[in-house]
């Protein structure tokens, strides 16, 4: 699972170089392995590719999946190895629980004084988020509403405002 502080859409942190941390508590040893998703230390992409494929053949995105082999005596093979992490990876992702999420894009419209109680009513019905209101913001006699909404419903509340205002109104 990955994260980022950046608020530059398209623009990302990531780390530099494979991190590992160590630690035992309570008799049990936990490892931790962060980095980019590559495949050097397992002959021929035994490991990355097949994992790679189960999670594009899934449909599913923005995630990441970790398979640890604890080897048991017995060598599988390339074609073993391929088999084995593409098959655990499928399994692993068939039942997994998953959810819908639609981005936000953030959003700004200069609204008139006399106007802005409409909208606020309205805001509400049209699954906004995060509304803000900025008076220093825009020309005069108007003030700058920002908020958030669903990426593909941009265009319906620009339409829906304008409507409602009987005007032309500036998105941002």
């Amino acid at each position: 699972m990955s994260s980022s502080s950046n608020s530059q859409p398209g623009a990302f942190t990531t780390l530099r170089e494979t991190v590992t941390f160590k630690q035992e508590i309570k008799k049990s040893k936990f490892i931790a392995i962060a980095g980019h998703i590559r495949d050097q230390q397992l002959a021929i992409s035994t490991a990355g590719k097949p994992i790679q494929a189960a999670i594009e053949a899934s449909g599913l995105d923005r995630f990441m999946v970790v398979v640890i082999r604890h080897f048991g005596g017995i060598l599988l093979g390339s074609g073993g190895l391929v088999r084995a992490y593409g098959r655990t990876t499928a399994e692993c992702l068939k039942n997994a629980p998953t959810r819908f999420v639609k981005s936000k894009v953030p959003m700004g419209v200069e609204v008139p004084f006399e106007l802005l109680g409409l909208v606020y009513h309205q805001l509400p019905s049209l699954k906004v988020q995060d509304i803000n209101q900025d008076y220093e913001t825009g020309t005069e006699g108007t003030t700058m509403v920002a908020f958030k909404v669903d990426f593909d419903q941009a265009e319906s509340l620009k339409d829906a405002l304008k409507n409602l205002c009987s005007r032309e109104l500036e998105f941002y």
